[in-house]
């Protein structure tokens, strides 16, 4: 899964406020840009569009959380750190993103485990796994967990709150003149009927989880399977928007972006109608945007839906 990203509101403490009234660009991609050589048909597409599009912030997958909670990389910071400085030069953001797959969701067919947050120690461990990859020279730290413990009622929220405090508390020390980002993907919520039978939806409190972090991402691309347990209860043609809206009302006053999460081309909705739609549906100015891509190589956008994006920063 890879994901791009606009935002309106700068996401580092120390940028000036001039600068936040400007739309950023970011790209979400695997950890294979860490191992590519370089001249690489993947890095040399990579770099074109850091430097046509504006883009300010990667998003880059780079370690899975394991049931324990402590991660799994085989890149070392022997080989992330250069790649990194190499994004710096370009005047990117580098973001690590901590993947957690396997979502319990009891009586279905959906194999894989489940974090349990009940636990402390698992908590403790993924909070130290994330100070840990800042030291690698990451600019934050991006959460993408799916997999909570869950039973027919409700899934673990209040732990996966707590969680998300014990990662901001971990890393939020100065690291050269600012502090590290944290941002998390989470279900995309409306407000709707359809949550009523989806305790996976209804844990995520955005409201509790925007206290602790830079930005929330609602995954809103129609691909994902909320989607089409949802979408049918706003109507149709409405449903990022009123992602967007659900969100942005949730965390007034915390200070959090909201980022929605649009489709790419591989989804039922064209990315140039999310765009449009979150234009004309949400009350009020979205801050953000992320376009979620499966893979960086053989998804690219197409010179229309850039152009989309590219307007989409200025609009």
């Amino acid at each position: 899964m890879a994901l791009i990203v606009f935002s309106a509101v700068a996401l580092w403490p120390h940028v000036s406020a001039t600068s936040m009234t400007q739309r950023k660009v970011a790209l979400w991609i695997g950890d294979g840009y860490f191992r590519d050589q370089a001249g690489s048909s993947n890095l040399v597409q990579l770099e074109s569009d850091i430097t046509n599009h504006h883009v300010s912030f990667l998003f880059t997958f780079f370690a899975s959380i394991r049931e324990n909670g402590t991660i799994d990389t085989d890149v070392g910071k022997d080989l992330a750190g250069p790649v990194i400085g190499q994004l710096h030069a370009y005047g990117v953001k580098v973001i690590a993103v901590m993947d957690g797959w396997g979502p319990d969701f009891p009586g279905t067919l959906r194999a894989g485990y489940a974090l349990d947050l009940r636990q402390p120690q698992v908590r403790h461990a993924i909070a130290v796994s994330a100070a840990y990859l800042i030291t690698f020279g990451f600019d934050g730290i991006q959460l993408d967990i799916e997999g909570v413990k869950c039973d027919l009622l409700q899934c673990q929220g209040p732990e996966y709150t707590q969680l998300v405090s014990e990662v901001r508390q971990r890393i939020n020390v100065v690291i050269n003149g600012f502090t590290p980002y944290l941002s998390v993907d989470l279900p995309p919520r409306t407000g709707s009927i359809c949550e009523a039978a989806n305790p996976w939806v209804r844990w995520a409190d955005y409201a509790a989880i925007a206290q602790y972090v830079d930005a929330i991402i609602p995954m809103a691309y129609d691909s994902n399977f909320f989607y089409w347990l949802c979408a049918s209860s706003v109507t149709y043609g409405g449903w990022v928007g009123a992602v967007a809206d659900y969100a942005l009302d949730s965390v007034q006053g915390t200070g959090a972006m909201v980022l929605v999460g649009v489709p790419s081309g591989r989804t039922f909705e064209s990315l140039t109608d999310a765009l449009h739609e979150i234009s004309t549906l949400t009350s009020r100015s979205l801050q953000g945007v992320t376009v979620f891509m499966y893979s960086y190589a053989s998804n690219e956008l197409d010179q229309n839906e850039w152009n989309a994006l590219d307007s989409f920063l200025i609009s």
